[in-house]
């Protein structure tokens, strides 16, 4: 259903049903250049959440799908990268490092993937900021936080966002919520 609707309201925008990993970057992007890109790679192996071992029973993980999307920005010439890039995901992404045999987190590496994941950005030619975001600080009707990623490689300052809604858990802010006032 979100496809079908993202096509309806983005006619000319190419879906491709496919793994990021196996996507070929420059023909895709067809000799045009990239403003911006979204990454929101999938987030069950890094969330609290779930409340088990990142690895599966398969020993198959998705902990790795954000280094494919590197690779994709990679491959493409250095005048076809985006200029902006996004990543969402949820708040212990900045914790991700590597597993112990038996699947779980290694405590003493926390963070450790995840900072040589920024260093690389960088190495391309990117600033990176992050910071963790409270969804109703844009309007949603939920208190979850989320991990927002800005890189810029266009010289353009990163400017994050202002708080714009009020708690959906405070009364008063609620009631203003379902009015439509902000603030």
């Amino acid at each position: 259903y979100a496809l079908a609707m993202h096509r309806a309201n983005h006619p000319r925008t190419r879906h491709m049903l496919q793994d990021v990993a196996t996507v070929d970057a420059v023909s895709m992007c067809d000799g045009r250049p990239i403003g911006m890109l979204w990454m929101s790679p999938d987030c069950t192996d890094h969330s609290k959440a779930k409340g088990a071992a990142p690895r599966r029973e398969n020993g198959k993980t998705t902990r790795g799908i954000g280094w494919a999307i590197f690779g994709w920005v990679k491959a493409l010439p250095k005048w076809q990268m985006p200029r902006v890039i996004f990543l969402e995901n949820v708040e212990e992404y900045v914790d991700w490092g590597p597993l112990l045999p038996n699947g779980q987190r290694c405590p003493k590496r926390k963070g450790e993937t995840f900072k040589a994941f920024v260093a690389a950005w960088e190495a391309l030619g990117y600033v990176v900021e992050w910071r963790e975001r409270r969804a109703w600080w844009s309007g949603s009707a939920t208190i979850r936080k989320r991990l927002f990623m800005v890189m810029r490689r266009d010289g353009e300052p990163i400017v994050w966002p202002e708080r714009h809604y009020g708690n959906p858990n405070v009364p008063e802010d609620a009631a203003r919520i379902a009015a439509g006032d902000r603030k």
